[in-house]
């Protein structure tokens, strides 16, 4: 399989009926289409052409793809294994935003250990620890674990967090998660199993891609100007590879179920988390991206949503 091209390796694709993994109903309502041809940027003769729908969950409002994809799984695996390649231009823009993240998660608990799950290539945790935190990672991909050690000087566990046995037995004072639930199918799992390694007292921070904020608006709103039936709320075929989409409502949900408090929700800007623009995205787009994202930022409701939780 590997010896074969991207083109045959999408061949193989299908389809699955889904349903919601927050609230597990299967009512909801069809926000628009995405694949690898119905985004900006994209190659509008990409073969095979995959396509499906984003719907939001009339019970619990979270977003996901109806039907899914499946067989396509390689292209985010891949895409988070090649650091010399991934967010390789906006580093300094990544350290500033995690400064200001952690002076925000300080305010909770200005000192201790901690533990940052889905650490990428482990900016975060650096941070953390010059900031006086006892800060440790897990990351799944190898690649971004070897980038640690080799240019931050940084042992970062590479794994699960249910699996790594260096974690068995240990316990944090903070556990923060920055862009992980939307990539993941089994977040019930993930949140059941973080209480083993939160202390009594701790807190969890969960930042996600607020996909009620403004600028989703707006920017769908546009589609639907140009006459595209496109959403801009997922990601499922190209980066940043977003399958599943959280607002406020989804994730209070998703917290209640496992017995955690909301001790503070934010929003934060798309500025802050400094992403770096498609290569092919041309420059007026950018910088109608930019000027939207600012106006989004002065009038609130932005980019990223994040919550802090405890037990």
């Amino acid at each position: 399989m590997k010896d074969c091209s991207i083109d045959e390796r999408l061949e193989l694709a299908f389809k699955e009926k889904a349903k919601c993994l927050v609230c597990e109903h299967d009512d909801s309502r069809i926000l628009g289409i995405r694949g690898n041809r119905e985004y900006n940027g994209a190659d509008p003769m990409a073969s095979p052409h995959l396509c499906t729908q984003v719907v939001e969950c009339r019970n619990c409002g979270f977003i996901y793809t109806d039907p899914q994809i499946k067989g396509v799984e390689f292209l985010e695996v891949e895409h988070y294994n090649r650091p010399e390649e991934y967010q390789s231009d906006d580093s300094q823009g990544l350290l500033q935003m995690y400064k200001h993240r952690i002076n925000f998660i300080k305010t909770f608990k200005p000192i201790g250990t901690l533990l940052d799950v889905g650490a990428g290539k482990g900016y975060f945790v650096k941070v953390a620890a010059e900031s006086g935190f006892r800060a440790s990672g897990i990351e799944p991909s190898p690649r971004f674990c070897e980038f640690a050690e080799s240019h931050l000087n940084l042992k970062i566990f590479n794994g699960y967090v249910k699996t790594t046995g260096e974690l068995k037995g240990k316990q944090f004072d903070v556990i923060t998660m920055h862009h992980v639930l939307e990539h993941i199918e089994e977040p019930h799992d993930l949140l059941e199993a973080l209480k083993e390694f939160l202390n009594d007292d701790g807190v969890i921070y969960i930042e996600v891609p607020n996909t009620k904020s403004l600028t989703s608006k707006i920017i769908d709103a546009y589609f639907r100007f140009k006459g595209l039936e496109w959403s801009s709320r997922l990601s499922p075929l190209h980066p940043p590879f977003h399958k599943y989409g959280y607002n406020l409502k989804s994730l209070r949900y998703l917290i209640k179920k496992h017995n955690y408090k909301v001790v503070s929700s934010n929003t934060f800007s798309a500025f802050s988390r400094e992403f770096s623009a498609e290569p092919q995205t041309n420059i007026l787009l950018r910088a109608t991206r930019r000027l939207v994202v600012s106006i989004v930022d002065m009038i609130g409701n932005r980019d990223m949503l994040a919550l802090v939780i405890k037990k």
